[in-house]
């Protein structure tokens, strides 16, 4: 009985490794790309796909424009200060009249400021009710 035992368990053993044989290079074999954890599904969607995005990139970018120009604007005022301060009439009167176009320009930047942050603002609250 024991005799028959044994060899009913080697042959189960031989087939079993006989199949292992051929199944364990197939799994060797496979090849498997090393990923990196990133956030979300790991699709990065053109800026042409999002206008949220761009939105905002042209609203910071006006504003950003406007603080420089604002910067500009600022010194110029403190230079005309400064040329009142020592009496100097005709400087006093070209730095008064650049300042003027400045701010005029300053003005308009403003406005544009404002119309992206509006147009970016639309675009969230759409965003929002689509979903």
């Amino acid at each position: 009985m024991k005799s028959e035992l044994t060899t009913v368990t080697s042959n189960e053993r031989r087939s079993f490794l006989k199949k292992t044989a051929y199944v364990a290079p197939a799994i060797v074999s496979l090849t498997a790309l090393p990923s990196f954890a990133s956030s979300g599904s790991g699709y990065r969607a053109k800026d042409h796909d999002h206008p949220i995005r761009n939105a905002k990139k042209d609203w910071l970018k006006s504003k950003n424009a406007y603080k420089v120009l604002r910067s500009e604007v600022r010194a110029k005022i403190a230079k005309m200060r400064e040329a009142r301060r020592e009496g100097d009439k005709s400087d006093y009167a070209i730095k008064r009249a650049e300042i003027k176009a400045a701010l005029q320009e300053l003005k308009k930047a403003r406005a544009g400021v404002k119309e992206k942050r509006a147009k970016l603002r639309l675009l969230r609250r759409r965003g929002r009710q689509n979903v």
